[in-house]
Order: C-alpha cells, then sequence, then structure tokens
C-alpha cells in the first residue's frame, strides 16, 4: 500500500529516491522581443559551510571546539581519544547540480591516512556541541587517502547523492569526517571556517548548479492511502489503509475512514517488549503534562506506569482527537536519558489545511491552533547582527535544533529520563540556552523565507508547552531543570494571536513556570526568614548569606523561592544561580525586543536578568553556566533598544521608566491559577 511513500522528510534512515529531475537544467526568459538563455553554472564556494567542528571524548568529552581554526582527526586505540570532525552543509539555495563536493584544505598529516564520511543525525550546533552531546553517526558515504605530501593541498569528497536528498529534508547536509581505525596515524589537521585565512576555509563546488529561485521541481505526487507510517525510525501499522499526510513540522497525522470510527493501530516498530522485566519502546496516548506525572515508555526510568504504555493492548481503536506518542528506547538500562527517539502521530476526523500547527501531543484538547499562513511576521525585529556577526550561530543551524517535537511529560528533574536524545536535550539548562538562540535568531535581519523555519519549529514547541501548561503542568522551582519554557510559549501566542495561549503566558494567570517561580523582589518577609531558625540554605557552592535591610527591595533569584523560600541565598555564588541566570538571559532579551514584558506579567525576572548581566557579562564564553557569546553581543548592542509603538521600528533611546511593580505573589504555598478564557475557535 505504498507506505515506503511514507518514510518522508523526518526519518532517520537515507533515502535513495528516484530523481528524474536530476539532470542539468537550462532556463529560458522571454520578453516582448527577446529571449534570454540562462545556462546553469559550476562554482565553489565557503558561504554553503555553515557550521564545523571537531568532538573528542575522554578528559574533553564535555568541551566544545566550535571556535578552533582547524579540524582535527585522529585515531587511537581507545575510540574515546579519537577527535572527529563534524560538518555542516546548507542546501537551501540549490535546485540541482549534477555533482557537489565538499573541499578541504589540510594543514598537516604525520603519516598516509585514510578519511572516511559518515552521515551524522541528530541535533547539534556549532557552539554547543561535545563528544557527551554529538549526533549519531549513520551510513558511510565514501572516504579518501591522504598523506604528509598533501599538506598546503585540498581534499575533496563527493556527496553528489547525499545533497540530492538533503534538499527534500530541511535543506541541511551533517557529516563526520573520521579516521579509519586502521590508519596509522596519530593526527591530521584541516582548516575549518572559523580560521582566518579565508582562502583555506573549506567550500562546497556545485557542479552544473541552478538555484532554487530558478527552479520549480515537478509537483508531489499525490499521497495515495497507507496500512502504515514510518518517522525517525518508528513505525505504526494499521488494520487498513488510510490517508496520511503532515503537519508544517513533519509530523504525521492519519485520517480515520470513517467519522467517529477511529483508527485501528495494530501494532509499532520498534515493537515493545518485557525483557526480563524491562519494559522499553514502549507508546502513550494523550500523555498529561505534570511534575508527578508517570511515564509509559520505559520501565528502566524514573515514573514508570505499565498501564500507562498502549503496546500490551494492540490492536486498538483510536478516535479522532488522539496523539500516539511512540518512543525508541535505548539498547542498555538506567541511562539518562533513556530513550533515544519519539515521534508523534495525531489521529484525525479529517485532513487538517495546508501547512497547519499540529495540535498538543499533551492533554485531550487538540483544536487547532492555526496555519503557517496565519504567522505574524511583524512582531519579529530585524536587527543588524551584532559583533558583524562573529558569534552567531548560522539560523540553519540553529533551525535544526528544533526540528523535532520536544517532550515535556513529567516537569521534575525525573524527566531528564524520557528526555528523547535525538529530539532535544535533556538538561533544563541546555533547553533554555537552545530557546534562547532560537529566539534571539528570530530578531535579526534575516529575510521571512530565512525565517520561517526556525519561527514555525519554535511556534511548534510554544504550542505543545502551552498543551501541557493545559494538561497540569507545573515547571516546579528546582535548580536548573525547569527554566527556559515560557518564552516559546509567549513566542506562539503572539505569532498567532491566541488569547488562550497568551492567558497562560501571564504570571498573574499561571504562575507555573520555573522563569518566574524563582524570581521576585527581597521583601521583610526573605530577610526575616534568612535570619531566622528556618533558613535552610543550599550552601553547596559556598557560605550561603542572609539577606538584610540593604537588599529590600532588590531584584532576586532563588533556587526554590516559591516552593520553600528557606533555603533562599543572597550570596552570589549560590547553588544553580549562575546555571539559570546565563541560559535564560537571552529569552528575557527577545521578550524584551519584542516588546512582550508585559504580556510575560513578572517584572521581577527582567530585573534581575539586568543584575546578573552586571555581574557576569565580563566572564562571557561558549561554555557552561557563563553568558554565551552570541547573547553577549546581542545583550551589548540591543539591550537599550526600546520598541515605542509596537509592532513598529525599534527606537535607540535608551530604556528608561523601568518597571519596580513589586511581585504580589507569596513566597511558599500551592500554586493556584485563573480560569482561563475559552479555547481559540476558526471558521
Amino acid at each position: 500500500m505504498r507506505s515506503k511513500l511514507l518514510e518522508m522528510r523526518n526519518s532517520n534512515e537515507p533515502r535513495k529516491a528516484n530523481r528524474p529531475w536530476r539532470v542539468a537544467i537550462t532556463l529560458f526568459f522571454c520578453g516582448a522581443l527577446l529571449c534570454v538563455q540562462s545556462f546553469a553554472e559550476t562554482i565553489t564556494s565557503s558561504d554553503y559551510i555553515i557550521a564545523d567542528t571537531f568532538v573528542e571524548g575522554s578528559d574533553k568529552a564535555a568541551t566544545n571546539f566550535g571556535s578552533a581554526s582547524s579540524l582535527i582527526i585522529k585515531t587511537a586505540t581507545n575510540e574515546k581519544f579519537t577527535p572527529q570532525a563534524i560538518v555542516s552543509v546548507d542546501l537551501t539555495e540549490i535546485g540541482t547540480a549534477d555533482k557537489v563536493t565538499v573541499n578541504f584544505f589540510v594543514e598537516s598529516v604525520s603519516a598516509p591516512a585514510k578519511i572516511d564520511l559518515f552521515l551524522a543525525y541528530g541535533i547539534w550546533s556549532e557552539f554547543g556541541v561535545t563528544w557527551n552531546t554529538a549526533p549519531h553517526k549513520s551510513d558511510f558515504v565514501t572516504s579518501q587517502t591522504i598523506d604528509p605530501s598533501m599538506a598546503g593541498d585540498w581534499v575533496s569528497f563527493d556527496v553528489t547523492e547525499e545533497s540530492l536528498e538533503s534538499i527534500d529534508f530541511d535543506g541541511r547536509l551533517n557529516f563526520y569526517l573520521i579516521a579509519d581505525q586502521s590508519s596509522s596515524v596519530p593526527t591530521a589537521q584541516i582548516t575549518s571556517r572559523d580560521s582566518s585565512k579565508t582562502n583555506r576555509r573549506p567550500t562546497v563546488t556545485f557542479v552544473d548548479h541552478v538555484l532554487s529561485k530558478d527552479y520549480t521541481p515537478p509537483e508531489p505526487e499525490p499521497i495515495e492511502p497507507a496500512d502504515s507510517v514510518s518517522q525517525y525510525g518508528i513505525t505504526w501499522h494499521f488494520e487498513s489503509p488510510h490517508q496520511i499526510g503532515q503537519y508544517a513540522n513533519g509530523d504525521f497525522y492519519v485520517v480515520e475512514n470513517t467519522p467517529g470510527a477511529g483508527v485501528i493501530i495494530n501494532k509499532i516498530d520498534p515493537s515493545w517488549t518485557d525483557a526480563n522485566g524491562w519494559d522499553q519502546h514502549g507508546s502513550m496516548a494523550n500523555p498529561a503534562s505534570g511534575p508527578a506525572e508517570r511515564q509509559g515508555f520505559d520501565s528502566s526510568a524514573h515514573h514508570w506506569s505499565a498501564n500507562l504504555n498502549i503496546e500490551p493492548t494492540l490492536p486498538a481503536s483510536f478516535a479522532a482527537g488522539t496523539s500516539i506518542l511512540s518512543a525508541r528506547s535505548l539498547s542498555t538500562q538506567s541511562n539518562r536519558p533513556q530513550i533515544s527517539d519519539l515521534a508523534i502521530l495525531t489521529i484525525v476526523a479529517e485532513a487538517p489545511p495546508a501547512n497547519s500547527f499540529r495540535p498538543p501531543y499533551a492533554g485531550t484538547d487538540k483544536s487547532p491552533r492555526g496555519t503557517v499562513e496565519d504567522l505574524d511576521y511583524s512582531i519579529l525585529n530585524n536587527l543588524y547582527l551584532p559583533n558583524k556577526g562573529a558569534n552567531v550561530p548560522h539560523i540553519l543551524s540553529i533551525a535544526a535544533e528544533f526540528n523535532r517535537a520536544w517532550v515535556e511529560v513529567n516537569t521534575q528533574w525525573v524527566g531528564r529520563d524520557i528526555h528523547p536524545s535525538n529530539n532535544q536535550p535533556d538538561y533544563g539548562r541546555e533547553i533554555a540556552y537552545a530557546y534562547s538562540r532560537g529566539l534571539l535568531a528570530l530578531q535579526l535581519n534575516y529575510t521571512e523565507k530565512q525565517k520561517k523555519a526556525l519561527y514555525l519549529r519554535l511556534v511548534q514547541h510554544g504550542i505543545d508547552i502551552f498543551g501541557a501548561a493545559k494538561s497540569g503542568a507545573d515547571w516546579v522551582n528546582n535548580g536548573g531543570h525547569n527554566h527556559g519554557r515560557k518564552g516559546v510559549l509567549l513566542l506562539a501566542a503572539k505569532a498567532l494571536n491566541d488569547d488562550e495561549m497568551l492567558w497562560y503566558a501571564d504570571a498573574d494567570n499561571f504562575f507555573g513556570f520555573q522563569e518566574d517561580q524563582q524570581t521576585f523582589y527581597v521583601s521583610q518577609n526573605e530577610i526575616a526568614t534568612t535570619n531566622s531558625s528556618k533558613w535552610d540554605p543550599d550552601d553547596r557552592a559556598g557560605p550561603p548569606e542572609p539577606y538584610n535591610e540593604s537588599h529590600l527591595g532588590m531584584a532576586e533569584w532563588g533556587i526554590n523561592h516559591s516552593s520553600n523560600g528557606n533555603r533562599d541565598n543572597a550570596a552570589w555564588k549560590a547553588n544553580y544561580r549562575q546555571n539559570v541566570g546565563a541560559s535564560q538571559l537571552g529569552t528575557v532579551l527577545a521578550m524584551r525586543l519584542m516588546n512582550l514584558e508585559e504580556a510575560w506579567n513578572h517584572p521581577a525576572l527582567f530585573d534581575y536578568a539586568d543584575r546578573f548581566w552586571e555581574n557576569e557579562k565580563d566572564a562571557a564564553q561558549n561554555s557552561s553556566n557563563r553568558i554565551r557569546l552570541f547573547t553577549r553581543d546581542m545583550w551589548t548592542a540591543y539591550r537599550h533598544v526600546l520598541r515605542i509603538d509596537a509592532p513598529g521600528p525599534l527606537s535607540t533611546k535608551a530604556a528608561i521608566g523601568q518597571s519596580k511593580r513589586r511581585d504580589k505573589r507569596g513566597m511558599t504555598g500551592s500554586l493556584t491559577h485563573k480560569r482561563p478564557p475559552p479555547p481559540r475557535t476558526f471558521a
């Protein structure tokens, strides 16, 4: 039933589809008196290399080498001591090419070596990736042998077929360069795109290349009903063929054949198994979200509940309005995270409009939230790249981080267990850093076309955060686990002009985000508490300090402020202060630049961000618990740029009249939320 046709854009496995349009193309433009023939051309350019770095294990497994001027490739007896290069090529402007090669300048080689090129799948960014977070190695593509005589020369790798396939995905080709273990070379070095020697930076050559603006691909074949559909190596099998489609972000939906009849799923691959008491590869339907919620994906992860795993009940019928979340477990138990991949299938009564956003996976409210055509680009800015773009990640590199769904089922620290490693970062700090990068990049002067992939993916993430909040999520203030989520919710709310989502973004209505729960203005309550026998500060990072009268009214942060104010600590080195402050600073700036501070409605966070900046700006670097250089450059250039008449242009006047409205919420006790407005409806 043509189920193979449906192994589409977001599959982990590369495809070898027929491509009748791969021949070189000659284009014509005809005016009233003249026909001009435009021939395809062969070009070589470094502009298409959008990210490159290398990773190394052992004692450097957590080190990022994104700014290195050379890429190191090395063999060793122990793989953990083997540096490996990772490269990303931007192919979004490519219509077709007869041949595509990537070319590297060889700086040094100590002995003959065979360098293998493997495809790389997974989320990574140039200034964030390490050995511990690197994408997984996939199919072998090609290899080249280099030797000491090639120092000062170029080596090229043919990636024609892989490039053509990447055009149909997100336009990004990711690959590893790895020294074959049979090689005797201890070290080879090639020049990276960060080298000051511009004529030695890696390039891409397109033979008989046609720009996509001149190239019109054939209309896609209509998708016939199918009895299965696959994504990220996960396959859902149906009892009978159904109409299949994709939402704007690439996730699949399946349509009931008869309204109200549901869709019968026979099995899901990889199949759920119970191996000596270890349940793995589980699936859940419409999971709720919250700090006490349990999961049915893998029994070796925290908060497992066998009753939530739907796979033992298959075959089973699922009604329209059901989101099926299916996971692939790792091959061993008790890891963090424990699952590698997760895909979402939505059961619908009828096909949604083209380019629709997927409804939230959490909870039972599957109301449509709009389409890509509804996105309001006027809420975004068009600012020059700060510091001449020296520390700005490529927008496609950032967009690739959000290609898949990020899961929020359990919203306590144990939720890390089920943050799928090929979908998202597992830790809150890294989640916050990533969302900060994305929100800031949307404020730069890229075209709407260039922003589109990042914008729609962040909006989809915001819709999912909204769904989680509505289903019961409370991102409990707890160290560095739960911050960073609110910014994309507010972005989605404004982008789609959605009042219900805006309600959840207002801290006076919904006080469920760690960003808000951890920030406050020091009052007599905090002074009294930290000078009493009730004070129980977190002293793991050094001697704690109580508050005194000089701190009164100061914007402050506390590790568990809303749930346990007895742990508040005035010491600047208080545990997790740098972790949280550095990673959420970019989101705060993006909200200011979009004039969303009032919609956020928690001024203590924004005032505290200014204080954090003043204390930490000089320590900025691309490492954990530090203000990243991209954020530093954006803050330096644009913190005091004030939007006067939203959504009009920005003013360069200094921001004045900073709100000093005090936080009216209590320090401890249960968190309550007002009743939200009715759901948004579409004609």
